[in-house]
């Protein structure tokens, strides 16, 4: 059975990875009888899990959320990812018992399918994905460049865990794939290991570290401009919105100013699970602002409040205390490397990435041996 269970995992999470974009959505069925009957049940599946050996953060974190739907802005929408969150979380109860030899052999399958693809790509001979254009309009089956990145990123712990010397092809793509927050994952997990590795080295490991971001600034400046600059995109501007909108009602506000009453229940709260991609252009005024906060922890903390993030950060702060004390630096520098392309971009809400975090984080239990 749990040759089983771990193959499936594998055949999935690979099949996942080199998927293009998939679109999807679960249909409000108001008054539908086979909508309520499906919260219920993700309901009693929820409380089913909760009675199991489960980590006891993860435990209050479901019961908070599903309560939370309740108080929602959108409570259909927070149903829904309330479904989507019980399934996630009995896959994740599957992983801890799986096999994961397996599961990295089909990540390794699936990084070799993209690194091939990207090759053919950047040389002008894709006649797969980008008609034999000379300049690539996608990179890889994710297609979109950050969103590739992203994909890769979370690839990475299970890559260096399998051979140190997948570092070289991936940072291959990092400057392939043309994406800031994928260097500064990278640099931030290796080092994070090589700080705990390496004690010796430490002033050399930083500064090494500032010169390797500065250098990719002057090679790719215009990761930089999309970060800061509004007319290119303005990641950092757009986070200072979700930030004021988390904490204050603008939506009766002068278009453009970040000024409103503050709302002491979406502080604690949120606005409420699945809730941003509706209700965040309301409180922004913008009709098309970007479709994800592009910060996962940001987003946690709009959608779900101070106290849902604080259920999540502590959870992650507890697995990175154990995998410390079992002095595990590769694993460590792994999960910092996924913590900061969370808050760059959003692993969490792709397809490809969200079931492989789940693994990652089943892995780490599975090494410190304690739940």
């Amino acid at each position: 059975m749990r040759a089983i269970i771990s193959y499936a995992w594998a055949i999935s999470l690979g099949l996942l990875i080199v998927a293009p974009p998939i679109g999807y959505d679960i249909p409000v069925w108001v008054n539908s009888f086979h909508w309520l009957y499906a919260v219920v049940a993700s309901a009693f599946f929820g409380i089913f899990l909760i009675l199991h050996k489960f980590p006891v953060h993860l435990k209050a974190l479901l019961v908070y959320l599903f309560i939370a739907c309740f108080f929602s802005q959108a409570p259909y929408l927070s149903f829904n990812a309330f479904m989507i969150l019980v399934v996630c979380l009995l896959l994740f109860k599957a992983a801890l018992s799986a096999e994961m030899k397996p599961i990295f052999l089909a990540v390794e399958a699936a990084f070799w399918v993209q690194f091939i693809l990207i090759v053919f790509q950047v040389l002008g001979m894709d006649v797969l994905l980008n008609f034999n254009r000379p300049e690539p309009v996608f990179l890889g089956t994710v297609m979109q460049y950050m969103r590739l990145s992203s994909a890769i990123a979370c690839m990475v712990p299970f890559l260096i865990l399998r051979n140190k010397a997948y570092i070289i092809p991936v940072a291959i793509l990092c400057v392939l794939s043309q994406s800031m927050s994928f260097l500064l994952s990278l640099v931030v997990g290796v080092v994070v290991y090589l700080w705990f590795r390496e004690k010796a080295w430490r002033k050399a490991i930083v500064l090494g570290s500032l010169l390797c971001v500065a250098g990719y600034a002057a090679y790719d400046w215009g990761s930089i401009e999309g970060a800061f600059v509004l007319r290119h995109g303005g990641r950092v501007y757009s986070w200072m919105w979700v930030v004021a909108t988390w904490l204050m009602d603008t939506s009766h506000s002068q278009a453009g100013v970040m000024t409103g009453p503050f709302n002491l229940s979406w502080f604690l709260f949120g606005h409420g699970m699945d809730t941003f991609l509706a209700l965040f252009p309301v409180y922004k005024q913008d009709l098309n602002p970007f479709p994800q906060a592009h910060n996962d922890w940001l987003q946690i903390l709009w959608e779900t409040g101070i106290v849902g993030f604080a259920l999540v950060v502590g959870y992650i702060s507890i697995l990175l205390r154990r995998l410390f004390l079992r002095q595990n630096w590769v694993m460590l520098g792994g999960s910092a490397l996924i913590l900061t392309n969370m808050f760059c971009a959003f692993p969490m809400r792709m397809t490809q990435t969200a079931l492989l975090l789940l693994v990652y984080l089943a892995y780490c239990e599975q090494r410190t041996m304690e739940i």
